[in-house]
């Protein structure tokens, strides 16, 4: 890289003495807010002693009767409930995130010195960690705890798309706002102080865990007498995280002004370190790298692999980011700063910055930031593994990792089964009716017949309207309606003494209701057949005469493979479907059976659902067979049932999984297969 350096040390910002007093107050003020916590508990507590010493006479007052005891015990058994929902968070271990990559000083000799260069220009402390990830992010905080605090131990972390979309000077005037916050001395440490108090409100009025939802299930499922001691501790619950949640609320409102000014004072160093036209651009390239990663994730789980450098793929898209995005982002951008915002708007810290007209310390660095780093490729590709392996939990040597110009190939493809799939069919078709194409049917016709056969399938497909799409949308809609409604009725009749009608989307929650819907949907799905089969008809005829065309005129050489697995995956499908039924109606049974562990059908209708998912696993492994995966690169499974997770070792894989690969697989081939059947339609002997 070229030689950086800077025209001189610049002038650290002064915190002003009202400035000072204003971060005393703020952090008095959140102090309160965890002793009225504390009070809530206590007086809890004091509460039930109270009323369990006081209104002992509930019991002896004439002839005990349950209407008595739950009198008595009901109040003491909420407020018990009440104080352990309370504590729970604080004392519940937080779960612990893996550690980004860490950084070795011998190996990224200029990185490193460019950092100290910057500390010493900011007056801050030299960093004891330096971490990379893949955030577009960069952050400095304490190393953790109290005492880091104390000695002043920094981490700094930097997300390497930034280093891969930033120059030098760039990411210079990023990491000198970044250890801005550190030359603030005491007002750093009470705004740890601040950030600390709100995360702790946040677990206590959000977090939730297997507690929460077994008192849920209790209530839902007990025997009405113990439902209404239940009930009122779900009320006390509820009423106190509502509490909390102003309390928490409350916090935020304080340390709004606090963390806004703090920001601004950041920034002043980031304006003396790159100059004023550089926050600028800085400003404008991280909302558009930003937008850039939301595109790729969204890629990502659409695609068949993953990023083997993820910065250099969030860098990709961000060239690819539309220009509706670009006009959205240009919008937010304009707006002022509201009361409530942690940082000022972007329009405001451009004002500010502008307002300064700083050229800036840092002389040169206009490369990218990714000269600062030593064989940059390899730390990018080394990240993205860590991130996938430990963030992710994803088995890195098992999963196909695609580098850019292979994700935007298999993109492309994409898109075009997509476009494909859309002018094929009009919009009419639906996920719960997979076609199935008639091959032995066509498999003996000549030239002359195929194509005759194909014109009479696209005068009977027609131009459907918006009408015949709406059928097949409502179909797969009516086709969720029953799941539901089954499920609802399996759950009855395991013997659940409440079901709740939003949850399976009933008026009443009635075994009667879930019934009366599940005919209702049945109906009028039966009453939408004769279009739809009309429609499936034509459109799979056509299908089937195009690609036994491409075969005869070998347009398309691995047609058959494609069409097998195709064939297989379709009538796999409804299987899929009601495996996952089995699966939701099992995992709601078996979370309100230890709350009514006196129905005797309960375990039973489990083992059933059991024995129904291990079934359908066996059936699903025979329709797939040994087919092979016809999409194989020699990193994926060979055989459909193995890309399934059907294996000798895992025969039992996640229900829902397994229907979601199948239903991509499924759409993904039949737009390869549209691709190569309107080529062979347009394609004259």
């Amino acid at each position: 890289m070229q030689q950086v350096s800077f025209a001189h040390t610049i002038v650290p910002t002064p915190i002003s003495l009202s400035y000072r007093a204003g971060l005393v107050v703020v952090a008095t003020a959140m102090l309160l807010l965890p002793a009225i916590y504390v009070a809530l508990i206590a007086g809890t507590v004091y509460l039930v002693y109270l009323h369990l010493t006081a209104d002992a006479w509930i019991l002896t007052s004439g002839q005990t009767s349950w209407v008595k005891l739950i009198a008595y015990f009901a109040p003491a058994f909420a407020g018990a409930v009440l104080a352990f929902f309370l504590v729970k968070p604080v004392l519940a271990p937080r779960r612990r995130r893996a550690a980004p990559m860490l950084l070795d000083r011998r190996d990224q000799p200029a990185l490193f010195a460019f950092i100290d260069e910057i500390c010493r220009q900011v007056r801050a402390p030299l960093p004891v960690r330096v971490h990379v990830d893949c955030n577009v992010n960069a952050s400095a905080a304490f190393a953790g705890g109290p005492l880091s605090v104390l000695r002043r131990e920094l981490v700094l972390t930097i997300g390497l798309p930034l280093a891969a979309g930033l120059s030098v000077r760039e990411l210079g005037g990023v990491l000198a706002h970044e250890f801005g916050h550190f030359t603030q001395g005491g007002g750093m440490g009470l705004t740890w102080v601040v950030r600390s108090l709100n995360t702790w409100f946040f677990r206590v009025v959000y977090e939730r865990d297997r507690w929460d939802e077994q008192l849920d299930a209790s209530a839902s499922t007990a025997d009405f007498r113990a439902a209404i001691v239940l009930q009122l501790a779900r009320g006390c619950v509820w009423v106190s995280r509502r509490a909390l949640s102003g309390l928490m609320m409350a916090g935020h409102v304080i340390s709004c002004f606090l963390m806004r000014q703090m920001e601004y004072d950041a920034d002043s160093y980031e304006i003396k370190v790159a100059g004023s036209e550089a926050f600028a651009r800085t400003m404008t390239r991280l909302i558009d790298l930003n937008a850039g990663m939301q595109l790729s994730y969204r890629e990502i789980g659409e695609g068949r692999m993953l990023p083997a450098n993820l910065p250099a793929y969030f860098l990709e898209m961000t060239r690819r980011v539309s220009a509706d995005i670009h006009n959205q982002i240009a919008e937010e951008r304009r707006r002022p700063t509201r009361l409530f915002d942690t940082h000022p708007s972007d329009a405001d810290r451009i004002r500010v910055a502008e307002h300064a007209r700083a050229p800036g310390a840092l002389i040169g660095g206009d490369e990218s930031a990714a000269t600062l780093f030593e064989r940059f490729d390899d730390v990018n590709i080394a990240t993205t593994r860590h991130y996938y392996e430990h963030d992710l939990n994803i088995a890195v040597e098992s999963t196909r990792l695609g580098t850019n110009e292979e994700l935007a190939r298999d993109g492309d493809e994409r898109r075009q089964s997509a476009a494909a799939i859309s002018r094929f069919f009009k919009e009419c078709r639906g996920v719960r009716r997979p076609l199935q194409l008639p091959l032995l049917e066509v498999a003996a016709l000549t030239v002359a017949e195929l194509e005759s056969r194909l014109r009479d399938a696209r005068e009977a497909f027609g131009d459907p309207g918006s009408e015949q799409a709406d059928a097949y949308r409502r179909f797969d809609w009516l086709g969720m309606r029953m799941d539901k409604a089954w499920c609802a009725e399996e759950l009855w009749q395991a013997g659940l003494k409440v079901v709740t009608p939003d949850q399976f989307e009933l008026a009443s929650g009635t075994l009667e209701d879930a019934q009366s819907t599940h005919a209702w949907a049945a109906a009028e799905q039966r009453a939408l057949l004769p279009t739809l089969d009309r429609l499936d008809a034509a459109a799979s005829m056509r299908l089937a005469c195009g690609l036994r065309l491409a075969g005869v005129r070998t347009i398309e050489t691995d047609v058959g493979a494609m069409t097998a697995a195709f064939q297989a995956v379709a009538s796999a499908l409804p299987l899929a479907f009601e495996m996952v039924r089995f699966v939701n109606a099992q995992r709601i049974l078996a979370a309100g059976a230890p709350a009514a562990i006196d129905m005797p059908t309960a375990p039973a209708r489990i083992a059933v659902l059991d024995r129904r998912i291990a079934d359908t696993v066996t059936k699903l492994c025979e329709r797939l067979g040994d087919t092979p995966y016809p999409l194989a690169d020699g990193t994926e499974p060979a055989t459909l049932a193995a890309w399934c997770g059907f294996t000798s070792d895992a025969p039992v894989v996640e229900a829902a999984d397994v229907a979601q690969r199948l239903m991509g697989l499924y759409f993904n081939l039949l737009g390869r297969l549209v691709v190569v059947a309107e080529a062979a339609e347009s394609t004259r002997a």
